[in-house]
């Protein structure tokens, strides 16, 4: 990101409610039109364009002094943001009731000093702010010292503010090493047990024997529980044991809840809530999505980064949980709310995701057999491939292209013989053109060039029955096999997808 877009996005991260609070706090003033002007041409760009702004304020004078009018107003924002959260997110309030004793104690008003840190010392108590903590016993001891307050305490008292203080320095301490064992085994994680090398097996084995892992009843701090039933519930995604994986995380959850102040700390929150779904997902365990999902779109999202959490972790889970339960309008109904997102998250969205997501809107379309729209969908990948991300997806995505067109452009030889030649000349210099992929393309070529229905219905049964044989001697999952099934039985016995999607959902919820 160059600094002269760090204007930019700030401003796009801003929700509306902050919006509307920058322009009441900075007022209607002569002297601030202009920038309520630059602020309001730049919310409304797609993407930073200097070229456009000095063009639209060309008769403007603070255009010849651009970035100096840019850091004045993102200083000018920062100051509104940060009168803004003084009634924000527990921890502003903590610094501000801190700011507000030390004001007090600069003029000697040192009862009021110690009120402010009085509350401040509720509120970081109840939030689990161990080291706010810290920070605000060390300033009331300052402040009753100045105040010559400490000669009239109470030998009982000063030792029970002394062991406070020993006990929360034990949290953090006891808090970074559950971090150390948690970082390590991160990393372990991304592999399964069988692919882990013996140096690598040997310090899994360490973690998990460590006196922290394996005596959690030692544990003291919030966020130290936190961490433990996250090194186990990483440990059982290693051993890939999915019940004990949710077992770990519903911990998590009864913890936050258990609490009450998982509604203060949404953003911690947010992604234990999206793991749990995760676990539930990947082991084909739907039941829980419907109260899970209740209980999120409950929970306020104040912020950015809330929202961005939630789009991220949460809403495309529920998306593929629409689907894989066979909802098929439920998911219709998300795509503009997931078209939206990919729009305002672009900078920050990881590009696996945007593929992932793309990818299966696509699918979905494809479902209700609306091609048109499939088509859309997969050429936001197959245009915009600039990554080395998720291979599969921007490879197949050839693939689902020319079936897609093979719908919306039928009786176009030419235009689909040459689109087949040209993806599969895309895959084969990519060295990603193997067997399978060679006999779809080798069928797809001729089926576009067929125009007799009933020779039409045997190259697809040809093409069903060969991809059947790879399948069974594949060693691997097959991109897109199913997928290709449905439209093949559609081409060839009218079966519509959607219905064929339905009965295969239903043969595994009654086989499982």
């Amino acid at each position: 990101m160059l600094v002269k877009e760090h204007l930019f996005y700030f401003i796009k991260s801003l929700t509306t409610a902050e919006k509307r609070y920058f322009k009441l706090f900075i007022g209607k003033k002569k002297e601030v039109r202009d920038y309520l002007l630059l602020f309001d041409t730049l919310d409304k760009l797609d993407s930073y364009d200097e070229a456009f702004l000095i063009q639209k304020f060309k008769d403007k004078k603070f255009i010849k002094w651009l970035p100096t009018a840019r850091d004045y107003l993102y200083k000018l924002l920062l100051k509104s943001m940060r009168a803004y959260r003084v009634n924000g997110p527990v921890s502003d309030k903590v610094s501000n009731l801190i700011i507000n004793a030390n004001i007090f104690a600069e003029k000697k008003l040192y009862t009021q000093a110690l009120k402010q840190l009085k509350k401040a010392k509720k509120l970081a108590t109840e939030s689990h702010h161990e080291l706010r903590l810290i920070e605000i016993n060390k300033l009331i001891r300052s402040i009753k010292n100045r105040a010559a307050m400490l000669l009239f305490e109470e030998a009982s008292d000063m030792e029970r503010s002394y062991k406070a203080d020993i006990n929360l320095l034990e949290q953090q301490i006891e808090l970074r090493e559950y971090q150390y064992l948690y970082d390590r085994i991160f990393l372990l994680s991304k592999r399964r047990l069988n692919q882990l090398k013996e140096n690598e097996q040997s310090e899994l084995s360490e973690i998990m024997n460590h006196t922290l892992v394996k005596d959690g009843s030692k544990k003291k701090a919030f966020y130290s529980v936190l961490i433990y039933y996250s090194v186990w519930a990483l440990y059982y995604s290693i051993q890939n044991k999915a019940t004990e994986r949710l077992e770990c995380l519903s911990q998590m959850i009864q913890h936050f809840e258990d609490n009450h102040t998982y509604q203060s700390h949404t953003t911690s929150y947010l992604p234990i809530l999206g793991n749990y779904l995760t676990a539930c997902f990947n082991s084909e365990r739907y039941q829980s999505f419907p109260s899970i999902l209740q209980k999120i779109k409950q929970m306020p999202f104040n912020n950015f980064e809330q929202q961005y959490i939630y789009f991220n972790n949460i809403l495309y889970l529920e998306f593929l949980y629409y689907i894989n339960t066979g909802q098929l309008e439920e998911g219709l109904k998300m795509v503009p709310v997931l078209e939206k997102g990919l729009n305002k998250y672009e900078r920050d969205l990881h590009e696996n995701k945007r593929l992932a997501i793309s990818y299966n809107v696509a699918l979905l379309y494809m479902f209700v057999s609306d091609f048109k729209s499939m088509l859309q969908w997969i050429n936001k990948i197959v245009l915009n491939a600039r990554t080395k991300v998720r291979r599969d997806i921007q490879n197949f995505a050839l693939i689902f292209q020319i079936i897609g067109n093979m719908e919306t452009e039928q009786g176009n030889v030419v235009f689909l013989h040459n689109l087949c030649a040209s993806n599969r000349r895309q895959l084969s210099r990519k060295k990603q053109l193997g067997n399978y992929e060679k006999c779809i393309f080798s069928y797809l070529r001729k089926i576009a060039e067929t125009i007799n229905k009933q020779d039409l219905k045997n190259l697809c049964k040809q093409l069903k029955a060969e991809l059947a044989t790879i399948k069974k001697n594949s060693q691997k999952d097959l991109m897109g096999y199913y997928e290709i099934g449905f439209w093949l039985n559609y081409k060839i016995d009218n079966i519509p997808i959607r219905k064929q999607l339905l009965k295969a959902i239903e043969k595994d919820r009654t086989s499982s």
